[in-house]
Parts: C-alpha cells; sequence; structure tokens
C-alpha cells in the first residue's frame, strides 16, 4: 500500500472549536486559514487527532470538500479514557456526566451547549470536592 502520513497540529483549532461551544460567531476567516496547507496537502483523509476537532467537524468538511475523509478519533479518546480512569460511581454505574472547568467562569453559551450534551453539573473544578479513593 502506497500511503503518505502527515501530521497537522492547530492550538488554533481548539480555540475556534471551544469558540463554537460557546456558541460564539465562528471565525471562518481564521479557520480557513488554519486549514489551507492541509487542504493544499492534496490529502484524502484527515484524522481529527483531538476531542476538539469534532466539533468543527461540519466546518473542516465544507471548505476541505467531500473528497476528504474525516476520521473522528473522540469515542475512542473517550472508551480509553473511560478505562483509564474508571469512573464507577456508588451504585455502580458508569460514568457521571460532570464537567469541570480550570478557568474562574465560563461563558453562558458554553453551559448551555454543556447541558444540551447531557451533563448534569457543570462547575468550577476549584469548588468541587472530588473523591480519589485513596
Amino acid at each position: 500500500i502506497d500511503c503518505r502520513v502527515d501530521r497537522f497540529g492547530s492550538s488554533e483549532l481548539v480555540y475556534i472549536a471551544e469558540a463554537k461551544m460557546a456558541q460564539q460567531p465562528l471565525d471562518l476567516e481564521t479557520l480557513h486559514g488554519v486549514l489551507k496547507p492541509i487542504k493544499e496537502s492534496g490529502l484524502d483523509t484527515l484524522v481529527l487527532g483531538c476531542t476538539h476537532f469534532p466539533i468543527l467537524a461540519s466546518e473542516l468538511q465544507d471548505y476541505l470538500g467531500k473528497a476528504v475523509t474525516l476520521l473522528d478519533s473522540s469515542r475512542a479518546i473517550a472508551a480509553r479514557v473511560m478505562t483509564l480512569i474508571q469512573l464507577e460511581d456508588k451504585e455502580g454505574g458508569y460514568g457521571r456526566s460532570q464537567a469541570l472547568y480550570t478557568t474562574s467562569s465560563i461563558a453562558e453559551g458554553l453551559k448551555t451547549t454543556l447541558a444540551a450534551w447531557g451533563f448534569s453539573s457543570i462547575a468550577s473544578f476549584a469548588e468541587c470536592s472530588i473523591e480519589t479513593g485513596s
């Protein structure tokens, strides 16, 4: 099999995804600027190797075109994290839908998005008591 693997990294894409989650307007000019070298590479498949990137899947697909296949790795990452931290609540169920943020506050739009995604608790990490099992 003849293939070429290129690596593209961008912290700017993370910021754009976070802005989208916070229901802020997307800066498509910046997004297209970040994606331009990727598109110009002639790739046929793009692995979304960060949990933030699937948030931008539709924008990525629109810019890169239907000839580019997007591979979403977020479920695999989440599954691996679950096995590593073995989240099990007191009733024996898996995973609590708790979103923690490390900044002093987050935008209301982000809180709305997290609630829509099923997080039942959204709180500052500093304000939480976390049981470590130790």
